[in-house]
């Protein structure tokens, strides 16, 4: 008798020792497929599974790695609590649930891939699938090492599919953004002669990958300390979010950022830019995130606006690669700025010398031609060098102050 006084059946404690026998361990997810009311699936009963079945599932159940099973001509999941994760919001209800009514994002790319390993028996494997999935809200962008194995039965029939798989999204999606870091640290500034042209050389750089940046503008400050876009792409149009030009003290993001001179800001573009659609699909970018171009105690070189790929999440490895993309081209812009200073400072010394130079002879002519006396050579020599000499002066402050020589 139980405590409740209702007789046990003898089927009872048989079906408790077969699911306590097929899902033995202690983890959350044995505990729920030990829960689950498998009569109710495709699979049916527990006491009429098939001896491949209960194998199958005590192959998978204590594997350490993500594993999976697909059964039957539905293919009804059961999987180990290594995989439990990779299913997000979509546990516990996909415990026994078909695949493709779990997974119907995807289905198209994975439904025909089972189907051949089902239909001919043959194992399929990928190192970096590419699969869009919901699994915390959103459609996300997801890589994945998988292997899918036949099951079959003692006379060769496939019965179900053995799933290995591994995520790999966090080494793909860090692989494409460094490549795009690596792209803008090998530019070289040698014949770039300022910041306009250094810009229209970087933005096709930032332009390569748009899984990376799906869209940026490039903002420059002008002599008034105006914000002008030097340069953009993937934009339709700027609009009200990513004009031609922002005025210094306007209330706005991008002059926000240049304000602050601080870490980043992000803000929803809805209504405010049309930009071009993701690469990776239908979605169109909604959030950009505006950082100000500066080294800690240097000037304010400029401000980058990147658009953030719709189909990942605006987390810490997101906020470290636009840091990264915002050094460097910090340092271009910086490298660019002082070589241009350098060429000025060079032209100044240059011209001053070459106009002394052209001074004194001609007054030397005038002089020895006793056509001037020497206070009215001393004179104009004094009133005509003026400009020169003041170029020479700069030069000279320069120096002291630097310490260098122009080249």
């Amino acid at each position: 008798m139980t405590t409740s006084g209702r007789p046990r059946t003898t089927a009872e404690p048989t079906r408790l020792t077969l699911l306590d026998s097929l899902f033995p361990g202690t983890d959350e997810t044995s505990a729920l497929a030990r829960a689950t009311d498998w009569a109710r699936t495709p699979l049916g009963d527990p006491s009429a599974w098939s001896s491949e079945l209960s194998a199958a599932i005590r192959t998978v159940m204590p594997a350490s790695i993500p594993m999976l099973l697909w059964w039957g001509p539905q293919l009804v999941q059961v999987y180990n609590d290594a995989y439990r994760p990779i299913c997000g919001v979509k546990h516990p209800r996909s415990m026994g649930q078909p695949a493709a009514e779990c997974w119907p994002e995807a289905w198209a790319e994975l439904g025909p891939r089972v189907g051949r390993v089902v239909g001919l028996g043959e194992s399929d494997h990928e190192q970096a699938l590419l699969l869009f999935l919901e699994r915390y809200g959103y459609v996300e962008e997801t890589y994945w090492r998988y292997s899918f194995s036949p099951v079959r039965s003692m006379d060769g029939e496939v019965l179900g599919v053995f799933v290995a798989t591994t995520e790999v999204t966090a080494t793909e999606v860090e692989r494409y953004r460094l490549a795009a870091v690596h792209e803008l640290a090998v530019v070289s500034t040698a014949a770039i002669r300022s910041a306009e042209d250094l810009v229209h050389r970087v933005e096709p750089v930032l332009a390569r990958d748009r899984r990376a940046v799906p869209f940026a503008a490039l903002y420059l400050p002008d002599p008034g300390g105006d914000l002008v876009r030097a340069a953009a792409h993937g934009i339709v149009d700027g609009s009200r979010a990513l004009p031609e030009r922002v005025p210094s003290g306007a209330a706005h993001p991008v002059a926000d950022a240049a304000r602050a001179r601080g870490p980043r800001s992000v803000h929803t573009i809805d209504g405010e830019l049309v930009a071009e659609p993701s690469p990776l699909g239908a979605l169109v970018p909604t959030d950009v995130v505006h950082v100000p171009l500066c080294s800690p105690d240097g000037p304010l070189e400029g401000v980058l606006s990147v658009g953030l790929n719709p189909y990942r999440p605006d987390d810490r490895p997101y906020e470290t690669f636009v840091t990264l993309l915002a050094r460097q081209l910090t340092a271009l812009l910086t490298d660019v700025r002082a070589a241009e200073h350098e060429r000025s400072r060079a032209e100044n010394l240059e011209v001053a010398l070459r106009t002394n130079r052209t001074i004194g002879m001609a007054v030397g002519v005038l002089m020895a031609s006793r056509r001037l006396s020497d206070e009215d050579a001393f004179r104009l020599l004094r009133d005509a060098s003026s400009t020169a000499n003041r170029k020479l002066r700069d030069v000279a402050e320069d120096v002291v102050h630097t310490g260098r020589l122009p080249h």
